[in-house]
């Protein structure tokens, strides 16, 4: 490459622009993580992930992370507790015995106006009868006189028996009503229903607001995992973020080392260039892999090593053959192996390089979540 060469004024002035846009993204990524205390609710390994991503995929990035990586801020889920707890309705025990109670008084009263019916019904009765009687005096018949008295006191009879038999059925309700109401009996094994499912719910608010460092596997695999209504393609785009922040990690030390060292293979910077690349994208990206399993398995041995390794060896092989290929064109066809990486032009070429690389490892990623290799997060 040509030491000498300085690419045209209009390159450095674009290149420049979306480097500093995609900063920025990245730096307000950052920001915003600070504020919502991201590190106690995200996944440790998604905070780098979101703002590595955002220095060539900002658009993408800033959109999976607004909608499905942002965490909430502190104190909302503790407040959104409270709100559901304070509109459930509470049923104590004391208003269930009221209630009893009024519903007792309403049937007293309502037996008292039904007895209180009785008596005027039987005054009425009596009236009539002396009404009867005199009449009868009146007229002097005394066998009819005789039989309208002893047909009027059978009647009377019949209905005093009648509201006899009515007041005692009121008056066995009233007991059985008052049994019911006996404190130790009927609402004893209602109350302790109650303070049953009053400490179940005490329970289950405890268990909510444990924090994210002690959660148990369990917890911790369901809170990473995407919600239902997330789409495919959010899924996707997250599991090639982890494999893009490797790969930019990698291609930013491999290259200034190859620059710090001028290596070269056949006089061509570029065949170190990859090697180099490569070797420290597949590492990055490896350990990125690596600590998005983990917390999720809850195993950090060799064995979620290998697995990091394998889910990661063909994502980040398709990244860099989108990147790679994109060097490639760069630098022996459009600028012929004169621009140096020491140009704000060369890391706009890298950054274009990356967002190819982003695509051609989608449909890897896609295929190796279906098949299991990779785990679906969120």
């Amino acid at each position: 490459m040509d030491s000498s060469y300085n690419p045209p004024l209009s390159l450095i002035i674009i290149g420049t622009i979306f480097i500093g846009l995609t900063t920025l993204v990245a730096a307000w990524i950052a920001f915003d993580i600070i504020v919502r205390r991201g590190w106690e609710t995200m996944m440790a390994v998604m905070i780098p992930v979101y703002i590595l991503n955002a220095l060539y995929l900002a658009p993408i990035t800033l959109w999976t992370y607004l909608k499905y990586g942002r965490p909430e801020k502190p104190g909302q889920n503790m407040k959104a507790m409270e709100m559901g707890s304070e509109e459930k309705p509470e049923v104590p025990s004391v208003p269930h015995e009221n209630h009893t109670i009024s519903g007792h008084e309403h049937m007293q009263m309502k037996m008292e106006e039904e007895s209180h019916d009785a008596n005027e019904h039987n005054h009425a009765q009596m009236k009539t009868d002396g009404e009867s009687h005199e009449g009868n005096d009146q007229m002097g018949n005394h066998g009819d006189h005789h039989h309208m008295n002893q047909g009027a006191g059978e009647a009377h009879m019949d209905h005093s028996q009648h509201a006899g038999h009515t007041m005692s059925e009121m008056n066995h309700m009233h007991h059985d009503m008052e049994a019911a109401n006996r404190p130790g009996e009927t609402h004893m094994g209602i109350h302790e229903d109650q303070k049953t499912e009053e400490s179940h719910e005490m329970s289950h608010t405890n268990h909510a607001t444990m924090n994210h460092g002690g959660m148990k596997h369990g917890a911790m695999h369901d809170m990473h995992m995407p919600s239902a209504d997330q789409p495919m393609f959010a899924t996707v785009t997250i599991a090639v973020c982890h494999c893009g922040a490797g790969c930019l990690l990698g291609d930013i030390v491999g290259e200034w080392l190859v620059f710090g060292t001028n290596a070269t293979l056949g006089s061509l910077s570029i065949g170190p260039e990859f090697l180099i690349d490569y070797a420290f994208a597949l590492t990055f990206g490896i350990v990125f892999q690596y600590f998005s399993i983990a917390p999720m398995s809850g195993d950090y041995g060799p064995h979620t090593l290998w697995r990091a390794a394998k889910a990661d060896f063909l994502s980040l092989t398709f990244f860099e053959i989108g990147l790679f290929g994109w060097m490639a064109i760069f630098q022996f066809a459009i600028f012929g192996q004169r621009l140096g990486m020491d140009n704000v032009v060369y890391w706009w070429m890298m950054q274009i390089g990356m967002f190819f690389g982003h695509w051609t490892a989608f449909p890897i990623n896609w295929w190796l979540i279906t098949t299991k290799v990779k785990e679906r997060m969120a």
